[in-house]
């Protein structure tokens, strides 16, 4: 379902999308991972609402399969929100080997996650970062 705070152009005019680049700018200063975004949840899609990205290529509009992410493994509990060494982690090691058998060679190794709710309480996306090495986080 489409909530009218979900749709974006990619006006940097937008007060909402200001607001968030801004909020992900500072996030990358204060812990330097390369790339920070603001994500929806729709169904099995996780979608990149807005993203400071410096290595991935990854955009506004970017979609990731949901049942297969670092961020659903997060939500269960069945991994911490933050590790520096993501495949010392079984759960999100788990997720590197599904996405190397997919094809998918993307280096993840340090991760932050953090739900976000709508006003109802109910899972909106989530505020993630990824950095292809290790870091003291």
């Amino acid at each position: 379902m489409m909530r009218s705070q979900d749709w974006r152009d990619d006006n940097t005019e937008d007060p909402f999308n200001q607001g968030v680049d801004n909020t992900l700018r500072l996030l990358r200063q204060i812990a330097p991972l390369d790339t920070w975004m603001l994500t929806r949840v729709e169904g099995n899609d996780q979608i990149v609402v807005r993203a400071d990205d410096h290595g991935y290529g990854i955009e506004a509009g970017t979609v990731f399969d949901w049942s297969g992410s670092f961020c659903i493994r997060m939500l269960e509990g069945r991994a911490p929100r933050i590790t520096p060494d993501a495949a010392s982690e079984p759960a999100y090691a788990e997720a590197l080997k599904a996405l190397a058998a997919a094809g998918d060679e993307t280096p993840i190794s340090s991760y932050i996650g953090y739900p976000v709710r709508d006003m109802d309480h109910q899972l909106y996306g989530v505020l993630c970062a990824i950095h292809p090495e290790k870091m003291d986080i």
